[in-house]
């Protein structure tokens, strides 16, 4: 009930709204330390929702370890991030499919919008 209640005064859910404040807080961490700056297009980072933790190093596919290193966190944009990640994935890119894995290139973005009305188009076909 309480959490309903905290829910309803924030007007988000009460995880999403402590969520985004632990990332505020993050973000002014980030940036009192001047570690705002993206480790992929060395662009500054503005804002707490722009904001991403990078692996220097890839994890996947090798040592468990490089997920848990410090050493190897960096941060970056979103956008930079995901387009790493997409890119050297299995995945075609540009793609739906890189899209749904987190890529918003300009070039996945619009894969996204014409599955979205080529769907569309498929269920009015449908009926």
């Amino acid at each position: 009930m309480l959490k309903d209640k905290k829910s309803k005064q924030l007007g988000m859910s009460y995880s999403t709204a402590s969520n985004r404040l632990k990332k505020m807080l993050f973000y002014k961490l980030v940036k009192e330390n001047n570690l705002h700056y993206c480790y992929r297009c060395e662009d500054e980072i503005e804002s707490h929702t722009d904001l991403s933790i990078d692996h220097m190093k890839s994890w996947l596919d090798s040592s468990t370890d490089l997920f848990w290193d410090l050493d190897n966190i960096s941060y970056s944009h979103i956008s930079c991030n995901s387009a790493k990640s997409a890119s050297s994935s299995m995945n075609v890119h540009p793609s739906y499919n890189t899209y749904t894995m987190g890529c918003r290139c300009k070039a996945c973005v619009m894969c996204k919008a014409m599955y979205q009305r080529y769907a569309r188009w498929v269920k009015k076909r449908k009926k």
